[in-house]
């Protein structure tokens, strides 16, 4: 490849053109090598102040790794998208890690096994309480942000919204309805099964203080910690007024999430050290836990022993082709945009109420609506193609 791009940007900053006399180090993409570094792709929602909006743990968790990383001495070039999933990555982040694809669920099982072997005394505990965090977090936050219609609509949605360009609305919503037709899928009340989570919250909050008594905090946030962190943020970014949630539980996250915080922004000033991202990582996690007889959930390890088949396999190989896979990518959204926009959802669905199907009124108006809109547009090509002829003759 012909490209080339400095080595020199590290954590987004902008490349320094070298002075005269000065050698300048270069890379090409696709090289692979300790020098190569991690080049991460990452969508951001936005509030209406421009404010970045939380909405997607894994993008809290990969962020947070990567910028302890950076402060070990790792590279790192970030490219922010206006759209929030992509072909290549699906939904964002992804990374490109040693020149090799790693879509967000690797992402966050590479980051996962390098914290995890900066840790190696305490591995079992950090991977036990890591995968309890998000055993307990990880459908609150789905059930709060996608599935609860009145955050859905007015916080999650309007942030994705205001975090892609114009030209990428339509992907955007698409996203959006997909997101929340996975999330209430099977749920009749979504307040009521968010009411059934909060004594499991409870507990675990109860649970989370005693281990922070009980454990010495270090410098730097542990695994376990920034899983917490990353499911925390995007709950709390939900205004009160439209956050189902207890208010005590809303001050009890708050509270443990600011003390995590403020150990992470310490962490990040100062230099630590790590071991870099790449993909041995994972090989090595299964290796400590063989030799040590620790016990390490049975996803993670999964998850590790995944990522160490994919970088020995090399390259990835596609089931399908690229064609029939974007087929049915545009097949599938455009079956989600159908069946939301003909089904009925109203805000008491949200309440507790079981939803009413659309009245005959309103599927009619609904039919009347496509048909105008299907004929205005056959009418504008026809018009103009018909236009177009005696310019063509007369020329």
């Amino acid at each position: 490849m012909d490209s080339q791009l400095p080595l020199s940007v590290m954590g987004g900053e902008s490349p320094q053109t070298p002075q005269r006399g000065e050698s300048a180090a270069y890379f090409y993409i696709g090289d692979p090598g300790p020098q190569t570094p991690v080049v991460l792709h990452r969508f951001r929602a936005r509030d209406r102040h421009g404010k970045v909006v939380h909405i997607s743990p894994t993008a809290v968790f990969v962020e947070a790794c990567l910028s302890l990383a950076v402060a070990a001495g790792q590279k790192l070039i970030t490219i922010d998208t206006k759209h929030p999933e992509c072909h290549g990555f699906g939904e964002l982040p992804g990374a490109f890690v040693e020149s090799r694809l790693a879509p967000a669920p690797l992402l966050s099982a590479l980051l996962k096994a390098q914290r995890l072997a900066c840790e190696v005394p305490c591995i079992e505990s950090q991977a036990a309480w890591a995968a309890r965090v998000e055993a307990t977090l990880a459908p609150l936050v789905s059930l709060v942000l996608w599935a609860f219609g009145p955050c859905y609509r007015r916080h999650t949605r309007a942030a994705v919204l205001r975090g892609s360009c114009f030209a990428a609305w339509p992907v955007s919503l698409v996203f959006c309805l997909r997101r929340r037709w996975r999330a209430r899928h099977g749920i009749d009340s979504v307040r009521g099964a968010i009411k059934s989570l909060e004594p499991e919250l409870g507990r675990f909050l109860e649970d989370w203080e005693d281990r922070s008594r009980r454990l010495s905090a270090s410098d730097t946030p542990s695994l376990d910690e920034l899983v917490f962190r990353a499911h925390a943020l995007p709950l709390l970014d939900v205004p009160e007024e439209l956050c189902p949630l207890a208010p005590e539980m809303q001050q009890w996250l708050r509270g443990c999430t600011e003390a995590i915080g403020a150990r992470l922004e310490i962490a990040r000033s100062q230099e630590t050290s790590s071991a870099p991202l790449r993909w041995a990582s994972a090989e090595e996690v299964v290796e400590i836990s063989e030799e040590s007889s620790t016990r390490i959930p049975k996803l993670l390890l999964d998850r590790a022993s995944e990522a160490r088949g994919v970088a020995s396999a090399g390259p990835p190989v596609m089931e399908v082709t690229e064609m029939k896979q974007v087929w049915q990518n545009v097949s599938g959204g455009f079956k989600t945009a159908w069946t939301t926009f003909w089904r009925a959802e109203t805000c008491e669905a949200e309440d507790g109420i079981a939803s009413q199907p659309l009245s005959a009124s309103q599927v009619r108006g609904n039919w009347i609506f496509a048909a105008c809109v299907l004929s205005t547009t056959l009418g504008f090509v026809a018009v103009s193609l018909r236009s177009s002829q005696p310019a063509e003759r007369s020329g």
